[in-house]
């Protein structure tokens, strides 16, 4: 399972969501962060990663594009990092059915 963090999620949920997704990725760390949106999808689809997010274009994209890649939508508003982990971490077998599923395109939190 491949997850892309969105540059609206704090860098910091990566170490921790390390032990339980065998690739997590920041946009930070592929230099992607302030870049349109269609970037980050494209890069996304090219290289087979979920992308999580708060922000709700990715939604868009996935009504107008389809899928690959999958959305996961954090609509939790305002948390901290540790908050934002707690719940990845409680919906970890929701969200691993969802990215085996080869009918659903989005996935929100």
């Amino acid at each position: 399972m491949k997850i892309l963090i969105d540059e609206n999620i704090s860098i910091r949920i990566k170490e921790p969501l390390s032990k339980i997704f065998k690739e997590i990725t920041h946009v930070r760390d592929i230099n992607l962060q302030n870049v349109d949106d269609k970037i980050i999808w494209d890069y996304a689809k090219q290289h087979q990663y979920a992308i999580i997010s708060k922000d709700s274009d990715f939604h868009h994209k996935s009504l107008l594009y389809g899928f690959p890649p999958k959305i996961i939508w954090i609509t939790t508003g305002n948390c901290s990092t540790n908050e934002m982990i707690i719940l990845i971490n409680k919906k970890i077998e929701t969200i691993k059915n969802f990215i085996e599923d080869t009918d659903s395109s989005i996935l929100i939190l």
